[in-house]
C-alpha cells in the first residue's frame, strides 16, 4: 500500500481474469463504488493497482462487488503463482475422458468397439453424454458460472463465446441423444466430440499461456528474489533473527560474508568489499567502511560489518525500483486504448455474427448441421484475448528487459515516446563525460600569495558542491589548506557562487559569472582548451583559473554513432564555456552543440525543437538539468544524480552507463514494433478465421485449436524482446 493525501494505492491479485474484455468489466464495475477513485489491471499476471479513498475503504465491497461478476480477489500473496506440474488433476481428467470420447468416436475403425457397440445401439451417444458432461463440468464449469453472471448484467467477455459455443453443441447432441433413446428415430450427427475437445484445447492453451506469462514477468520477479527472506539484527546487544519485512528504521543489521544487505543503510562499524553487479552491472568489488552508504540487495564479499537502518526495507532503491516497474507494467500505453475499443465491442459482434450464420444455414440453406457447426465455430474461434494480450504482453517483456540492463522505464508513455524520438539532447558533465572531473591545471595572480588563495578556493569549492567544485577540493584535499568559514553565501545555478568574508566579496565560478559582476582581466589559457574553466577572484581582481577536465565516457563515441546511423538528431547543451564543449562535440562527431546555457535556455532550446516538430529526448544527470528533464518528451537520467534530478526523468539508468541510453531506445523500439506486430496478427487472424467459420469451413475442433494458438502466438513473440 502506498499512500498520497487522503488517498491509497492498494495491490490485489484478481482471479478469473480472461481477456481484456474482463478488464473493462472490472474497472467499470470498481469505479462505481463511490470512494474509489481510479483502477489499473495487468493482463499478463492479473495484478491491479485499486486508488481510494482512505478514509471511506471498505475491502468487503470491493470483494463482493468483484465476487458478484464471477471472478475472486485478494489482496495479500499476489505474484503470479502456477502449479508445478503442467497436468493437474483437473486437466489430466479432462484429457483422459477426451481421448475415450475420440476413440469412441472412431469405433467404426476398432473391430472390438465396433462390435460392443452393434449389441447396444444407443450406448454410443448415451457414452458420449456422460463423457463430455464430465468434461465440461470438470473444465467449463467456470466459464459458465461467470458466462451466467455476465447475463444478469447483460455484459459479454471470452467466457461468453465459450460458454455459448461449447454449450450449443453439448445441448444440441444432448436433445438429439434423447429424442432417439426414446423415441427411436434415426441419428442425426452430434457435436459431443466437438464440446469436449474445445474445453480441453482451451484450458491446455491457458496453461500455455500462463506459463509464457509467467517467463514474460521472470525479469521482474528476479529482482524481488534478491532480498533475503531473513535477516539478523542486533537487540540490546544481541544477535537476532527476524524477518526481513520486519526490520524498521534505525535498527542496526549485521551481515557477515556471504550475507545480503536487506536495507539501505550506512556502516556504523567494520568495512567490507560489496557486490553491486545487480544494481549497477560492474562486476568488481566496491570497498566499504565506517560511514558509507550500503543499499538493499548489495552482497558482502568478506567482512563482518554493522549497518544503521536508514530506510524500511519497503522504501529502499531496490523497492522504489521494483515498485517503478511494476507500476509501469500496469499502466497502458496510448496504442492500447485501441485493443480496449475493440473488446468493448467484439464479443457482442461476434456473438451477432454467429446468429446471424446459423439462421442464414438453417433458414436459406435448410441445413440444421452446417447452421449448429458454423454458430459453434464462429463463437470459438474469434478471440478478443489476441488484442488485450497484445500491448501489455510486449510491454512487460520490454520494462523485464530493460530492467536486466539496469534500465527503469517509470511508466510505458516514456517507451512509446523514446521510440519515436527523431533528436536527442545531452548534457555534457556525468552524461558525455564520466562526471568525475579532476583538475589538470591552475593558474594564479602572481600578485597574490597562493596559499591564500588555495585556502579561498578551497572554501569556495566546499560551499557549491558543483561536480567541478568538488574536484577542486578534492584537488587540495592532500594539501595543507584549510577551508574558511565565510560571513555570508549565495549560489547562482548554472554561474558559480558569491561569498562574503569580512569586507572582500568573492566571485567563483563561470567566466561570464565574473563577468557580470565587472571581473575583466583574465589570463591567457590556449593550452588547456578542452578543460572546462572555474575562475576565483576577489572584488574586481581575478585570483586563479582552474582547469578541469573529465574523461568522456565509456563507448561514448560508439553510442552517439549509433543514435546518429538510427537517423536521430544528437546536440549538445551545456553550461560549461563553448570551446571546451567544442572539443567534446568534434571529438563524438556532433555538429550541434551549444554552451554557456543556463537551466531556463536549455529548456527554451528544447521547447523551441518541439515546436519545429521534433520529438525530442534530454539526457542528464545535474539540478540543472532537471527542467530540461521534465520539458522534453522523454528525460533521461542517470541513478547517480540527485534524487530531485531523477525524478523529473522518465527513465533511469542505474548503471550510468551512456551505452544503456541507446540501449534504452532500442528495447523500446522492440517493444513497440511487438506491439504493432501482435496487433496486426491479432487482426489478421480474426478478419481471416470468423468469416471462414461463419460460413461453416472451419471445424469447431480446429477453431478451438486456432483461437488457442493465436493468444499463445502474442505471447511468444513478445517474448522474443526478453531473448534478443
Amino acid at each position: 500500500m502506498l499512500t498520497s493525501n487522503e488517498k491509497i494505492i492498494l495491490t490485489a491479485k484478481i482471479d478469473g481474469i480472461a481477456c481484456s474484455a474482463c478488464i473493462n468489466r472490472i474497472t467499470n464495475k470498481l469505479k462505481k463504488i463511490p470512494f474509489v477513485y481510479d483502477v489499473s489491471i495487468n493482463l499478463i499476471d492479473s495484478k491491479a493497482l485499486i486508488t481510494v479513498d482512505k478514509n471511506l475503504l471498505d475491502l468487503n465491497s470491493i470483494q463482493k462487488e468483484i465476487e458478484n461478476i464471477g471472478y475472486k480477489i485478494s489482496f495479500t500473496n499476489i505474484d503470479l503463482q502456477l502449479s508445478k506440474n503442467f497436468f493437474d488433476l483437473k486437466l489430466t481428467i479432462q484429457i483422459i475422458f477426451g481421448l475415450i470420447i475420440i476413440i469412441v468416436e472412431m469405433f467404426n475403425f476398432i473391430p472390438l468397439i465396433h462390435n460392443f457397440l452393434q449389441i447396444f445401439p444407443f450406448s454410443k451417444n448415451l457414452l458420449l453424454f456422460v463423457l463430455t458432461s464430465i468434461v465440461l463440468y470438470v473444465g467449463g464449469l467456470n466459464y459458465y458460472k461467470r458466462s451466467l453472471k455476465n447475463l444478469t448484467s447483460l455484459t459479454f467477455d471470452m467466457s461468453s463465446l465459450i460458454s455459448l459455443g461449447t454449450l450449443s453443441a453439448y445441448a444440441y447432441s444432448s436433445y438429439l441423444t434423447f429424442k432417439e433413446f426414446f423415441f427411436n428415430e434415426i441419428l442425426h450427427h452430434t457435436f459431443f466430440d466437438s464440446a469436449a475437445t474445445i474445453i480441453i484445447l482451451i484450458n491446455i492453451g491457458k496453461k500455455l499461456e500462463d506459463r509464457t506469462k509467467l517467463k514474460t514477468i521472470a525479469n521482474l520477479n528476479h529482482l524481488k528474489q534478491i532480498v533475503p527472506q531473513y535477516s539478523t539484527i542486533s537487540l540490546n546487544g544481541k544477535e537476532s533473527k527476524i524477518k526481513s519485512e520486519e526490520i524498521k528504521k534505525d535498527d542496526i543489521v549485521i551481515l557477515k560474508p556471504g550475507d545480503i544487505s536487506p536495507v539501505d543503510g550506512i556502516i556504523i562499524d567494520g568495512f567490507a568489499s560489496f557486490n553491486e553487479s545487480f544494481l549497477t552491472g560492474e562486476s568488481l568489488p566496491v570497498e566499504k567502511k565506517a560511514g558509507d552508504y550500503v543499499y538493499c540487495g548489495t552482497i558482502n564479499l568478506n567482512g563482518l560489518i554493522k549497518i544503521k537502518t536508514e530506510k524500511n526495507p519497503s522504501s529502499s532503491l531496490i523497492s522504489k525500483i521494483i515498485d517503478i516497474a511494476e507500476k509501469s507494467s500496469l499502466t497502458k500505453v496510448p496504442v492500447q486504448r485501441l485493443a480496449d475499443k475493440i473488446s468493448s465491442f467484439f464479443v457482442p459482434l461476434i456473438i451477432a455474427i454467429a446468429f446471424i450464420s446459423f439462421s442464414y444455414h438453417f433458414f436459406i440453406d435448410k441445413n440444421l448441421n452446417l447452421a449448429i457447426l458454423s454458430l459453434i465455430s464462429t463463437l470459438v474461434v474469434s478471440c478478443p484475448c489476441a488484442f488485450g494480450l497484445a500491448a501489455p504482453a510486449a510491454i512487460v517483456a520490454g520494462i523485464g528487459k530493460a530492467s536486466k540492463n539496469f534500465i527503469f522505464f517509470k511508466n510505458p508513455e516514456a517507451i512509446e515516446n523514446l521510440s519515436k524520438i527523431n533528436m536527442i539532447f545531452f548534457d555534457k558533465t556525468g552524461s558525455l563525460t564520466e562526471g568525475k572531473p579532476q583538475v589538470v591545471k591552475v593558474i594564479y595572480n602572481q600578485k597574490f600569495n597562493s596559499k591564500e588563495i588555495e585556502n579561498i578556493a578551497l572554501s569556495a569549492a566546499v560551499y557549491t558542491r558543483h561536480p567541478l567544485s568538488i574536484a577542486i577540493a578534492n584537488y587540495y584535499n592532500n594539501a595543507k589548506t584549510y577551508p574558511l568559514k565565510f560571513d555570508s553565501f549565495e549560489y547562482f545555478p548554472s554561474k558559480g557562487g558569491k561569498l562574503k568574508l569580512k569586507d572582500k566579496t568573492y566571485f567563483f565560478g563561470s567566466k561570464n559569472f565574473l563577468i557580470e559582476n565587472n571581473v575583466d582581466n583574465f589570463f591567457d589559457i590556449e593550452n588547456f582548451v578542452e578543460a572546462s574553466k572555474v575562475f576565483l577572484s576577489e572584488d574586481k581582481e581575478l585570483l586563479a583559473i582552474f582547469c578541469v577536465y573529465d574523461e568522456l565516457k565509456e563507448k561514448a563515441i560508439e553510442t552517439i554513432r549509433n543514435f546518429q546511423k538510427d537517423g536521430v538528431e544528437v546536440v549538445i547543451l551545456s553550461g560549461d564555456d563553448k570551446e571546451s564543449v567544442r572539443k567534446i562535440a568534434d571529438k563524438l562527431n556532433i555538429s550541434s552543440y551549444f554552451g554557456k546555457l543556463n537551466p531556463l535556455e536549455k529548456t527554451a532550446i528544447i521547447n523551441e525543437s518541439k515546436q519545429n516538430g521534433k520529438i525530442v529526448a534530454m539526457v542528464g544527470d545535474g539540478i540543472n538539468d532537471a527542467a530540461a528533464l521534465a520539458s522534453a518528451d522523454v528525460g533521461v537520467s542517470f541513478s547517480n544524480a540527485s534524487e530531485f534530478t531523477a525524478n523529473c526523468a522518465d527513465i533511469v539508468i542505474m548503471n550510468s552507463s551512456l551505452e544503456s541510453v541507446y540501449l534504452a531506445f532500442d528495447f523500446s523500439r522492440k517493444t513497440i514494433r511487438a506491439i504493432k506486430q501482435n496487433f496486426f496478427w491479432a487482426f489478421v487472424y480474426n478478419l481471416a478465421l470468423i468469416p471462414i467459420a461463419a460460413a461453416g469451413l472451419l471445424h469447431p475442433i480446429y477453431a478451438a485449436a486456432a483461437m488457442s494458438f493465436s493468444s499463445l502466438s502474442v505471447l511468444l513473440n513478445s517474448l522474443r524482446i526478453a531473448k534478443k
